[in-house]
């Protein structure tokens, strides 16, 4: 997959219908997913809540924001309403399908149980990558 791509396929090796000497490779469909919003050039959406917004100079590694385990809303500014239901990522694991507000500005998942550890967070629609990851540490909840 080439930087900026938008639409930029996810396969296993087995099921790739080109040539695979010519293809990219990634550990993971998890680590693929991340890698394929990240090289977005020009996102549609910016996660804002439980996390800090992407900025590329920083990068999200260097200052994630840190979560207690549990329940959370996860919210994105949309710059428009996307063709297709938005739906928030754990990588490449579905978190849910988002609501969006009556303007189209907002997407938001309520109720979203999260495990401690890092967690990529990505907004997606369809196979369309709209927002460019953001960390968040997931910590354990205190006894």
């Amino acid at each position: 997959m080439r930087p900026g791509a938008c639409q930029a396929s996810v396969y296993p090796a087995q099921e790739y219908p080109g040539d695979v000497s010519r293809a990219s490779w990634l550990p993971n469909q998890y680590v693929a997913n991340l890698w394929r919003n990240y090289t977005r050039k020009e996102p549609r959406a910016t996660i804002e809540k439980p996390t800090r917004p992407y900025k590329w100079g920083g990068g999200f590694a260097q200052d994630p924001s840190s979560f207690e385990a549990g329940p959370a809303t996860l919210e994105a500014v949309l710059a428009s309403p996307p063709a297709e239901p938005p739906t928030f990522y754990d990588g490449d694991v579905k978190l849910g399908v988002a609501t969006v507000s009556p303007d189209g500005k907002r997407a938001t998942l309520a109720n979203v149980e999260l495990k401690p550890g890092l967690r990529v967070l990505v907004l997606m629609a369809g196979s369309m990558p709209l927002s460019r990851p953001a960390g968040l540490v997931v910590i354990p909840r205190k006894p």
